[in-house]
């Protein structure tokens, strides 16, 4: 065999070994917790976020739970409330 062929056979079989390591790579192990069925309220208070609010201070707060918040004002990612933002609260029976 020459070298540029060499080198060829070489190059493919990286990148068979490379292919391989992505396709067999092991999946974390993450239990899938049954969906929390989230009964929304029919009051709610609007509460304007301030510097320093996160959503689960809000939620020990308010005595509710952050998946209700979540849901209710349909916050896409719970880690980022702005500053300013309005959200409906449940209000407490």
């Amino acid at each position: 065999m020459n070298k540029k062929l060499k080198s060829v056979v070489i190059l493919l079989g990286l990148i068979c070994i490379l292919l391989f390591a992505l396709v067999q790579r092991p999946q974390p192990n993450i239990k899938k917790d049954e969906k929390k069925k989230i009964i929304l309220p029919e009051k709610t208070w609007i509460y304007t976020v301030k510097a320093g609010d996160t959503l689960s201070e809000l939620a020990a707060i308010f005595k509710v739970d952050p998946d209700v918040i979540v849901a209710i004002n349909n916050i896409a990612n719970s880690s980022y409330i702005w500053i300013g933002e309005k959200l409906e609260i449940p209000v407490q029976q």
